[in-house]
Formats: C-alpha cells, structure tokens, sequence
C-alpha cells in the first residue's frame, strides 16, 4: 500500500488475500488427511497429494498467479513422479532406465535442470573414477579423469583428498596389525590387553581421530568374524 500505485496495490493485496486463504485451505487438507500419514509413502499417495495440492492452489490462485508462484516447483514434483515411475519399471533395461532419466532432466526449471546435470556428471565420474582404480589405473590417470571433467583445481583437490586417504589407511592397517599382535598375546588378561590397546591409540591417532577407532574396529571384527564362519 506504501510503495504500489493504488490499482497495483489493490491487485496485490487480492494476490495476499487469496494465497492467505490457500494457506489455510492447505492447513485443512493436512488435517483432513490425518496425523501421522506419510504423504510420500507411495507413488500413488505422492501423486494424489500433488494432485489434491495442485488443485487447491489453482481454486485460490488465477492461472497466470499460480504459474507465477509454482511452474517451477510443479515441474520439479513432475521429474520426481516421473523418475519413481521410470525406476519402478520392470519392462525395460537398466541401461533404458539411465537413459528416460537422462532425457527426464529437460522437463526441470534451468537452475533445477543445471543443478541435476552437474549432480549427474560428479556421479558418472565418481564411478568412472572407481572402475579406473579396480583396474590398476595411475594417479595420473585418476586426476586426468578428475580434470576432464571437474578441472585442473578440483581435480588436484581430490588428489590430496586421495593422498590423504590413502595415508589414514596405511595408519589404520599398521594399528590393527600391532592390535591383534597384542590379543594374541594370551598371557595377558582382557584388562591388561586394553590398556595396551588404548595406549597405542594414542600412540597412533589424535584425540579426533581415536574417536573413529571404536566404530572401525567394531566393523573389521565383525566382517573378519564372519568370514570366519
């Protein structure tokens, strides 16, 4: 009212009014489908409640204020039905899904659509770059891979990350071997073999790192177990 000219600020404040009204006309369809309800527990809930939604808004909202307010979200829960049903498919190939899915990507709004590409590419080359390790490929190799498709910065960013990796499991490996040096070391009591334990912990990791030691050390024991059986 302070800043519009009076028929603009009129028609504004009819565009408030009315998506006030569908706030609450939304609050009711909540209510009316129940507490609790996991709306998107299903395709077939996911597409009724988008439906129910969309229809509502369009009953407070002119065309052209609805399309304003959510074409784009509207083109977002699109991709996302039509993404559910293309993965729940059983009449074509895998391969067929990756590519519905590619040629799905046009339907989003430009940002939404650049956003899902880039997503895309970083998966494509992290598998890329995972088959290019089982199959003996050189660092150079990794970070040419990187590079192409990340850049040179990027690229060498995930070489440290690489580097550093690479160093963590070296500790990692060099401690559990000292570890099960010491549990095999039967002369000593249960207690006595956790102290030595916690002291090479300390020996080997920050007080940071030693906070993974637990949770890894669960987990080699339990897969080594296993194996065992």
């Amino acid at each position: 009212a302070q800043t519009l000219p009076s028929l603009a600020s009129g028609e504004a404040l009819d565009i408030l009014q009315r998506y006030l009204n569908l706030r609450n006309g939304v609050a009711d369809l909540i209510a009316d489908l129940g507490h609790g309800a996991d709306p998107s527990a299903s395709l077939a809930n996911f597409e009724t409640l988008y439906q129910m939604r969309r229809d509502l808004r369009l009953e407070h909202l002119s065309s052209d204020i609805y399309d304003a307010f959510y074409a784009d979200e509207d083109k977002r829960a699109e991709y996302t039905l039509e993404s559910i049903r293309i993965r729940q498919r059983t009449d074509i190939t895998e391969a067929e899904k990756t590519q519905l899915l590619a040629e799905l990507v046009d339907i989003l709004p430009p940002q939404a659509r650049q956003r899902r590409v880039r997503e895309q590419a970083r998966q494509d080359l992290s598998q890329r770059v995972e088959e290019a390790k089982l199959d003996g490929a050189s660092a150079s190799e990794i970070f040419q891979l990187r590079a192409d498709v990340l850049g040179i910065e990027a690229a060498e960013r995930y070489a440290k990350a690489d580097e550093q990796a690479a160093q963590w499991d070296q500790r990692v490996e060099e401690y559990r071997a000292q570890r099960q040096q010491i549990l095999d070391l039967h002369y000593l009591t249960p207690e006595h073999q956790q102290e030595q334990i916690a002291e090479l912990q300390q020996s080997h990791f920050n007080e940071q790192e030693r906070l993974r030691i637990p949770v890894i050390d669960r987990m080699r024991d339990q897969a080594a177990a296993k194996d065992e059986r």
